[in-house]
């Protein structure tokens, strides 16, 4: 059995990604740290995965099929009855496996559960993705680290790089020579984004800052959901991948 404790913001994200995901190859993948939903079309190269870290510690993680209904029931049922401590859990009855879905309102336990089954599905190795890029800063942070470059509203080239054991974003103005922002990203943040040069716009709105990208074939678009630590959106020459992030308030 594994129990995952996972905030309500975090069922809201489970719940769109149900939805978006809905048809008859869904797959759930649950460990202590993280729960990814994945839907596989045709081949392991064109899949969509919604990742919500917990924070809740490591442990090996197993992938499970779903009934998208069933489940998309389940949350809406539980965000409609419960304040607090939502979790998600699972657990083995008689001859079936189920995903129980649970939280209490005050002092009363409520709980749903669905069928699933263990996923033989072996094509993309789903028990082994991870999430690629996410951020543990508080919004106040993530502000700080890149306003600097939100002054330019044409496209600069920003160069996430590392000396030294320290990771700096950088950016030069195409106008103005000689003109550099550097700007460390202090050791809180948990990413795994590749080194390199990239052409980005920088854009902060009240609420949302958006870098895009451009080389080829390959788009990268990430929106920084101010309200939450990160929410993500990915399109790569590889399939269609949309990813969503989110690093619970504790943290």
């Amino acid at each position: 059995m594994v129990r995952v404790d996972i905030p309500i913001e975090g069922l809201k994200y489970l719940s769109t990604a149900v939805k978006v995901l809905d048809s008859f190859s869904n797959y759930i993948t649950i460990s202590r740290s993280y729960l990814m939903v994945s839907q596989i079309d045709g081949s392991h190269t064109k899949a969509i995965h919604l990742v919500i870290p917990t924070g809740s510690g490591r442990s090996r993680s197993k992938t499970y099929e779903y009934d998208a209904y069933q489940l998309q029931r389940a949350i809406d049922n539980i965000l409609s009855n419960c304040k607090n401590g939502t979790f998600i859990e699972t657990d083995k009855e008689d001859d079936r496996e189920v995903m129980i879905i649970g939280g209490y309102d005050g002092d009363v336990l409520i709980t749903m559960e669905v069928d699933i089954s263990e996923s033989d599905y072996k094509g993309m190795r789903l028990d082994r993705i991870k999430p690629r890029y996410y951020i543990r800063l508080e919004p106040k942070k993530l502000v700080s680290i890149f306003k600097p470059f939100t002054r330019q509203e044409r496209f600069s080239e920003l160069h996430i790089i590392r000396e030294r054991g320290k990771l700096y974003i950088e950016t030069y103005d195409d106008y103005i020579i000689g003109n550099r922002t550097r700007v460390y990203i202090p050791s809180e943040v948990k990413y795994n984004i590749p080194m390199g040069t990239y052409r980005f716009r920088i854009v902060l709105a009240k609420d949302l800052i958006t870098l895009s990208k451009l080389s080829g074939v390959e788009e990268v678009i990430i929106r920084l959901d101010l309200n939450y630590p990160l929410k993500a959106i990915f399109n790569n020459k590889h399939g269609f991948t949309l990813e969503y992030y989110l690093a619970p308030k504790s943290i």
